[in-house]
């Protein structure tokens, strides 16, 4: 698979240059209403601010941890 087959990956890219890190966790032995766990930290984000949010669509959470970023970024 390469690097532009996973969802928004630019953004990502962007994110983790600046110093952030995301993590997708996959969890099979949850719910489905809640399989995905997203977090992301760093990277402009303060050392205490990090997103952190578990759910059943993936696509969702990765466009809500993007938007957090940039709307902490921004304060």
């Amino acid at each position: 698979m390469s690097a532009n087959a996973i969802y928004r990956f630019e953004e990502l890219r962007h994110i983790a240059d600046k110093g952030g890190v995301f993590v997708l966790k996959i969890d099979g032995e949850r719910d489905q209403s809640k399989s995905y766990s997203v977090v992301l930290t760093g990277g402009g984000l303060g050392d205490n601010e990090y997103f952190h949010r578990d759910g059943g669509d993936f696509k969702e959470l990765i466009d809500d941890a993007i938007s957090h970023y940039y709307v902490a970024i921004k304060k």
